[in-house]
């Protein structure tokens, strides 16, 4: 019984918080993008701080998908495995492209590149760490949705009165 209840626990942590990263990230490259063009002062804030708070949300997430991908059940077909080998990847890359704008505000302060050249290589970089993250979730929504990697078989079955 208790360990029928801590696994539901860890299966169920990456669905309950894969949504804060991929939330936070978005909002705040697209805050980047609003305080590149008007240059409004509390666009750069925000953009910053969801910035941080998605990168540490997007870490844990990241050890959530591993707990659950090892968990009890994670029920893979032919199909679904293939998707999540894209996940995976679109995870680790997404990790390592937001791990790199990180790194570049680490080194200028914690802001985004003042220069023109180097704001837009930081905007189109950030934009494809969106893209790729998003991709991922597309995947993992596929593998749950369309493949029911997860679903524990006997909450699949409804018992009609």
């Amino acid at each position: 019984m208790i360990e029928e209840i801590a696994n539901d626990i860890l299966s169920n942590l990456h669905p309950i918080t894969v949504h804060f990263p991929i939330a936070l990230l978005t909002v705040s490259v697209l805050f980047e993008v609003l305080s590149a063009f008007t240059n409004v002062s509390s666009f750069k804030i925000t953009a910053k701080w969801t910035f941080l708070t998605g990168y540490v949300s997007l870490l844990l997430v990241l050890g959530t998908g591993l707990l659950a991908v090892n968990g009890p059940y994670a029920n893979f077909n032919e199909k679904s495995a293939e998707l999540l080998t894209y996940h995976k990847a679109a995870a680790f890359i997404s990790i390592s492209l937001f791990g790199v704008l990180l790194l570049w505000r680490f080194f200028n302060r914690l802001e985004v590149p003042e220069k023109k050249s180097s704001l837009m290589i930081y905007l189109l970089v950030s934009i494809l760490s969106v893209s790729v993250m998003s991709f991922g979730g597309h995947t993992g929504g596929l593998m749950v949705y369309k493949h029911a990697v997860g679903i524990h078989p006997q909450d699949s079955e409804v018992e009609l009165e």
